[in-house]
């Protein structure tokens, strides 16, 4: 961190935003303390969830501010909270002149923007992976973490003892034939010894020790086929015998041809960037065919989408790059690959996952199915209440009315029917991004489109939008996009009366 004239500062900590970093707070403050006076320093977390900050906390005289997680919202209040409190402290209190933010999450723009409006001095401290590169160009200056953070060295000691707290572990799940999965061996870990945190070895998660492990011979780890955890054991003795494989249904043709189209859906939704993780082409793969099982293809349940990968990268086909600091594995495929010419071969299901994703990127799709229920509901309570408020509306989505549809989705719905103009609103705005407070406040619900002529004009709009990014469109493909498995007669009628329109 730059030096620069002594300053009062206030800091404020969103742990929320700093789930995957083991935090040196102590590291943090000393850094803080070479800029100037700390007058005010708030931490804001559920601190049942991060209680191994506390004491750390306490001891750099920082001031908890709890607050409880929603499981049904997801997420709590930390955002909202921390901005009131440093919007407080910026009009009340005019000789803190600087005010440090951990937390990389753009939803802190606009406090940002507010506090350098009253001339303060804005620092945010985020880490490389989770800060929004919107953040940058908002606040004063940006520091990462990783810049100031100090690793901690161990000694030969220390590392014997934490492998035989794992070996200990192990040996137990064992003996309580216990699956020995990467979380149950941490809890077993916690079990045998309360102190213990991967924190305090270096590692931000139990997965990384469990990688450094393997790589030392210690243990043998294999992906499970869902929830990216391991299945952990102790190496195999030579004279054991590997499980028969299954007996193959599908054949590697076909799995290249599903390869190939999760790489091109990759390639056509980002095509500034030709290296995904090989997390993100599993995902795309699943999306394409959700049944589908590795052991279909002869593999063993428990070897993992990441052995077909590699039998791949034997054959030239991709090629796999292991990235520490990421700890993700990153696939390019090869000349060879591209000129077995499988663009002409995609999986039947390519265009249908193609403009759903692509809808997506550009914040247009939605669920029809659901938006009909939705704009029944909003209809029935514009004709029981005059000027009905945004606040009382978003009000009402915690409530039985909506109860078949999630908050979140009310909010996603409502936000894209003020925007489409589908929802009439008595503030008229250009773009409307999120629901702000002021326009909850001052906005009341003047009228709403019929579902009918919202179905019409959304359809064609999707249309265009693909039209204009992709140059053609597969009506087939396009028409799966709204005509599931729920849809009612009346709306697939609608939809497949518009597309024999467009073909004529």
């Amino acid at each position: 961190m730059n030096e620069m004239v002594s300053r009062n500062i206030a800091v404020f900590i969103d742990l929320e935003n700093f789930r995957e970093e083991i935090l040196d707070i102590a590291c943090i403050m000393t850094k803080l303390k070479e800029r100037g006076r700390l007058i005010v320093k708030r931490a804001y977390a559920d601190w049942g969830r991060f209680g191994r900050y506390k004491s750390a906390m306490l001891e750099n005289s920082i001031e908890l501010i709890e607050l409880p997680f929603h499981a049904k919202r997801g997420k709590n209040s930390t955002d909202i909270k921390l901005t009131v409190d440093a919007l407080e402290i910026a009009m009340s209190r005019n000789y803190i002149d600087t005010f440090v933010i951990l937390s990389g999450d753009s939803d802190y723009t606009p406090l940002i923007s507010k506090l350098r409006e009253y001339n303060k001095y804005v620092i945010v401290i985020g880490t490389e992976t989770n800060t929004s590169s919107l953040i940058s160009g908002y606040c004063d200056e940006l520091v990462y973490y990783s810049s100031i953070a100090v690793s901690k060295k161990l000694d030969i000691k220390e590392w014997q003892n934490l492998y035989k707290l794992l070996q200990k572990s192990l040996q137990a799940l064992e003996s309580n034939s216990i699956p020995p999965t990467g979380s149950m061996v941490k809890q077993w870990m916690k079990q045998f010894d309360g102190s213990f945190d991967e924190g305090n070895y270096g590692f931000t998660q139990f997965k990384s020790l469990l990688q450094q492990a393997e790589k030392e011979g210690i243990v043998e780890l294999e992906m499970m086929d869902k929830g990216g955890d391991y299945i952990v054991s102790n190496p195999k003795k030579k004279e054991e015998v590997e499980e028969d494989a299954p007996i193959a249904e599908k054949t590697m043709d076909y799995f290249k041809q599903l390869l190939w189209s999760a790489i091109r859906l990759y390639q056509l939704l980002n095509p500034s960037d030709n290296t995904p993780t090989i997390n993100t082409i599993s995902s795309n793969m699943k999306e394409l065919e959700p049944e589908f099982v590795i052991t279909e293809y002869g593999y063993r349940k428990k070897a993992g989408l990441k052995a077909m990968f590699m039998d791949m990268e034997k054959e030239n086909l991709i090629e796999l790059e292991y990235c520490e600091e990421k700890n993700e594995y990153f696939l390019t495929p090869t000349q060879k690959f591209s000129s077995l010419q499988l663009d002409q071969q995609l999986h039947p299901f390519f265009y249908h996952v193609y403009y759903k994703k692509l809808l997506q990127k550009y914040d247009v799709y939605c669920n029809l199915f659901k938006l009909d229920m939705f704009v029944q509901e909003i209809n029935s309570l514009i004709k029981e209440k005059k000027n009905l408020s945004l606040k009382e509306l978003f009000s009402e989505f915690e409530g039985e009315r909506f109860a078949s549809i999630s908050s979140a989705a009310c909010k996603k719905f409502c936000y894209f029917l003020i925007k489409s103009r589908y929802l009439i609103v008595t503030s008229a705005l250009d773009e409307v991004t999120q629901i702000s407070k002021e326009l909850l406040a001052e906005s009341t619900v003047k009228s709403i489109w019929s579902f009918d002529a919202i179905v019409e004009h959304y359809i064609s709009h999707c249309s265009e939008k693909i039209r204009s990014l992709t140059g053609k469109i597969h009506y087939s493909a396009f028409e799966s996009l709204f005509l599931k498995d729920d849809a009612s007669d009346k709306l697939r009628t609608q939809v497949q009366a518009w597309i024999a329109r467009q073909q004529k």
